[in-house]
């Protein structure tokens, strides 16, 4: 059911279409909750309840930020993730997870992975999430550098793996700088709701 409320001016000082949101969560009412509220907020939003669906998506939409799930049916968050990483149409995608789970290990692979940032549902709200928004789109360039980067590395060496991070080098100064940057920019704007492994 679509929101009734979308129409209703919103307070924004945007002048360009709206920010698309690829949203992918397989709990319909979860998936309606954050829909309304995003909607409310002046975003278009894409919904997908599968991994399937989100790479479809994700490849037609042009979204400008997807926020994945990992308990997903069939193909589960850290595989989408990777599908997107590897595809030059969606490399650069900015991706927040938005995850039940809270296992240190699995916010380290989803982090490793290229996700800006990683979110405990009981820790936040959809307005939490749709007030971080911004700050994620602002902090996109400098995700965008670090992840073109990898992929860039990666290709470079025929069958090589991804590398996960990026290493310090007197060409990778910068980037990592840009991106100490907007991760602390990030870290700021939502503190206490977010979950980040260094």
């Amino acid at each position: 059911m679509a929101s009734t409320l979308v129409a209703r001016p919103v307070a924004s000082s945007r002048s360009q279409p709206a920010d698309t949101i690829l949203l992918v969560e397989d709990d319909p009412d979860i998936a309606e909750m954050y829909r309304f509220k995003l909607e409310y907020d002046g975003y278009r939003v894409h919904l997908a309840m599968t991994g399937e669906t989100a790479l479809t998506l994700a490849f037609e939409s042009r979204a400008d930020l997807a926020l994945l799930d990992m308990g997903l049916p069939g193909m589960d968050g850290l595989q989408v993730l990777a599908a997107l990483r590897a595809d030059h149409r969606t490399f650069s995608l900015p991706v927040v997870i938005l995850s039940n789970y809270d296992d240190p290990d699995l916010i380290q692979r989803g982090l490793q992975l290229g996700a800006i940032d990683y979110l405990i549902k009981s820790h936040i709200t959809p307005a939490g999430v749709s007030g971080g928004i911004a700050l994620w789109m602002a902090a996109q360039p400098a995700c965008v550098t670090r992840i073109a980067m990898e992929h860039d590395r990666a290709n470079a060496v025929p069958g090589g793996p991804a590398r996960n991070a990026v290493q310090s080098s007197d060409s990778g100064n910068a980037e990592n700088a840009a991106m100490s940057t907007a991760e602390s920019q990030i870290q700021a704007g939502i503190s206490g709701r977010t979950r980040r492994v260094a």
